[in-house]
């Protein structure tokens, strides 16, 4: 059991590190391996920042998340990795994840292990879910203060991310999409690229990463993101079969009969 809740606690900390999320307000500012800027070497895109990044009142749904990412080597072989869970968030803005871990990032965790992660802003709790042992770790998180929505306030005619301006730097370029309809929601969509010179990291030639993030006002994150960079490969994420009816209550629970240990208080 104490192997287990190790592993349970790893898994929660290892997540969040990979996904750029975390419990105290928005994701950071964009820079390498961060939201918009691109992933890290054959890691995930944004992933699951816009739903447990921050807290998020009166946008409740339920949605599937589809992400792949692929990489070419130099002798032409190919890594391919593809994620699929199921998220929702009800209207309190209290959000739930089910997702298959298998390999993320440098740890493996054995493949088809289930894990189920709910964040609760109203209790101010955490719980990591393993339903193969029908056991639970509950984390204490802190009081944190969020604006309407838990958005940020956006910036007329600033090309935004996540409901945020996008600084645009040295060799890049920032252009702002023309809105699309995505299974079923509204987004506007930033696309950034950004040109190394040839010659700039030993390149004989420029360049270019491209990243696009498509930002739903209505769900308050984003819904779809693609990345590209010649160094790294290619990676996307979409949310599919969106459902914006409140999630059935239970969801945000610990299962009955489950055992539930504490970890203590986050930071």
């Amino acid at each position: 059991m104490k192997k287990m809740l190790v592993v349970g606690s790893g898994l929660l900390v290892l997540v969040s590190a990979v996904m750029g999320q975390t419990h105290e307000g928005p994701p950071p500012p964009p820079g390498p391996g961060g939201h918009m800027r691109g992933p890290g070497p054959g890691g995930p895109p944004e992933m699951f920042a816009g739903i447990e990044g921050r807290t998020v009142t009166g946008a409740p749904f339920t949605a599937q998340v589809v992400s792949t990412s692929s990489q070419t080597l130099s002798d032409g072989s190919h890594i391919s990795r593809n994620l699929n869970a199921t998220v929702a968030r009800d209207g309190s803005g209290r959000t739930y994840r089910s997702q298959t871990m298998d390999n993320l990032g440098p740890v493996t965790t054995g493949s088809g292990k289930t894990m189920v992660f709910i964040h609760d802003p109203v209790a101010h709790t955490s719980h990591v879910i393993t339903p193969d042992t029908k056991s639970a770790v509950m984390t204490h998180m802190p009081e944190r203060n969020h604006g309407l929505h838990g958005g940020p306030a956006a910036v007329p005619g600033a090309a935004q991310t996540q409901g945020r301006p996008v600084h645009q730097r040295p060799g890049e370029t920032v252009e702002t999409l023309a809105p699309q309809n995505i299974e079923g929601v509204w987004a506007e969509g930033t696309r950034i690229t950004r040109t190394i010179p040839a010659g700039s990291i030993g390149n004989d030639h420029d360049l270019k990463i491209v990243s696009e993030t498509w930002y739903s006002k209505d769900l308050q994150m984003v819904v779809m993101s693609r990345h590209s960079d010649p160094r790294m490969g290619e990676s996307t994420y979409k949310l599919t079969n969106i459902q914006r009816a409140e999630p059935d209550a239970t969801l945000f629970q610990v299962p009955a009969g489950f055992k539930v240990t504490e970890r203590g208080h986050a930071r």
